[in-house]
């Protein structure tokens, strides 16, 4: 049976360290492990996460234009020839504890930088090997593109839920779901499947940062049940369910 490969953006901390420890505790798995600081003790420490029979980790950076760029070939390197799914999960928020007045335009375009162009740049430089993915589709899963989002992004959403605080991480993430819902059209006829996933309001610096901002204790759930919940979420992607944002429980969102 082949194996298979993940690649998880922002897999040193949070959900996505969650996510990769997560897998390496299954058989036949490589995760592909982006960070943007590998010298950072939270990034080379993934390297002693305990993994299964045939699985393993392979920390990469990705920080800089260049080292997407480079992706393809830094993977080759370490005999990385396809990629079965995509996790975006690396995010950013300038401002979580800012209301609309308060948002400085300037923090709008530096969330956007991270959690909208990223998803893209990211999307670019993995899809070469998505598509060798997709060739060998007989023998392996679905080759998937998963963005993680947040309710905060759903324009549908606000009427019922709107923040009071949070405008530039809400402004970009609606943009980033923009990009994922138009792959998912785009990219269909290829056989890609492409989802958008909200992990919950969980327990990590950013979740307590808005927590903390409307005056509450702590998010309501780990960083490990969410990942949990969001992989399984994830085995399941089919076809049938790509261009849908959904929570981390199956729940369809409105965009």
């Amino acid at each position: 049976m082949a194996g298979t490969t993940y690649l998880i953006t922002g897999a040193n901390k949070g959900i996505g360290r969650a996510m990769v420890q997560q897998l390496l505790q299954r058989a036949n798995n490589t995760v592909v492990a982006g960070v943007r600081q590998p010298d950072d003790p939270t990034s080379a420490s993934l390297c002693d996460l305990p993994v299964a029979e045939n699985s393993r980790v392979v920390v990469l950076q990705l920080r800089n234009p260049a080292d997407f760029e480079a992706l393809p070939t830094r993977l080759g390197r370490n005999s990385i020839t396809r990629i079965d799914t995509v996790v975006a999960n690396a995010g950013n928020s300038s401002g979580l504890d800012k209301s609309l007045l308060q948002t400085d335009p300037e923090d709008v375009v530096g969330d956007c930088t991270i959690n909208a162009a990223g998803p893209l740049r990211l999307f670019r430089a993995t899809w070469p090997l998505l598509e060798a993915s997709l060739k060998q589709a007989s023998s392996l899963p679905a080759a998937r593109f998963i963005l993680v989002s947040s309710t905060m992004g759903s324009i549908g959403v606000q009427d019922t839920e709107s923040m009071p605080v949070g405008t530039s991480y809400g402004m970009s993430k609606a943009a980033a779901n923009w990009f994922a819902k138009k792959a998912s059209i785009d990219f269909k006829a290829q056989g890609l499947v492409v989802g958008v996933l909200h992990p919950g309001w969980v327990q990590t610096s950013m979740g307590q940062a808005l927590a903390d901002a409307l005056g509450m204790k702590e998010p309501p759930i780990t960083a490990d049940e969410s990942a949990r919940y969001c992989l399984g979420q994830i085995d399941d992607w089919t076809m049938d369910k790509t261009g849908k944002f959904l929570t981390y429980k199956g729940q369809e969102l409105p965009w």
